[in-house]
């Protein structure tokens, strides 16, 4: 099944939401460019939308905007990788946050785990 337009327009949401909370709001253009141009790529929703994610992450990687985005919110020394719909800490396997909470998942994860 093809992305639609209400596709698109919820990813950029999301992912404009946590990087706002995060970064600020001056990425939203890059993110509308990576949902725009992947989704001529791509037919599976759930595929779309990592895509999107991951590839706005490494843009932020590479071009050293944020080098841990978005960072560990226990260490902030290593970033949080995007899988099934949110934001998870690979090294324990843990959610921190659903896609487009981030705010609320890092501080619901540094209240509930002393560093």
């Amino acid at each position: 099944m093809a992305i639609t337009d209400s596709d698109e327009a919820e990813i950029v949401q999301l992912l404009r939401e946590d990087v706002a909370a995060t970064l600020g709001p001056e990425y939203e253009s890059a993110i509308r460019n990576h949902a725009s141009r992947i989704r001529e790529f791509l037919d599976e929703r759930d595929d779309y939308f990592e895509k999107v994610v991951e590839d706005v992450q490494q843009e932020f990687h590479d071009l050293f905007i944020h080098t841990e985005w978005p960072p560990c919110p226990l260490h902030r020394r290593h970033p949080l990788w995007y899988h099934d719909g949110g934001w998870v800490w690979e090294q324990l396997g843990t959610r921190i946050a659903p896609l487009g909470s981030l705010r609320d998942g890092l501080t619901t994860a540094s209240d509930d785990h002393a560093p």
